[in-house]
């Protein structure tokens, strides 16, 4: 089973650090599940933002 997260990830091209947080909360425990996880950018994407959480 899996997750497909698909479009913005954040509302803003530089999120508040909240919401960095809560995302990393969130695909941190979905790891920690062993949920497989697929992430496909909108046009607002960061790379270095999706690639910020090490457990990915």
């Amino acid at each position: 089973m899996g997750i497909l997260m698909a479009g913005d990830i954040y509302d803003k091209s530089v999120p508040a650090g909240e919401a960095v947080e809560v995302l990393d909360e969130f695909l941190t425990e979905l790891v920690s599940r062993k949920m497989q996880l697929f992430i496909v950018s909108g046009n607002l994407r960061i790379p270095q933002r999706l690639q910020s959480n090490k457990l990915l």
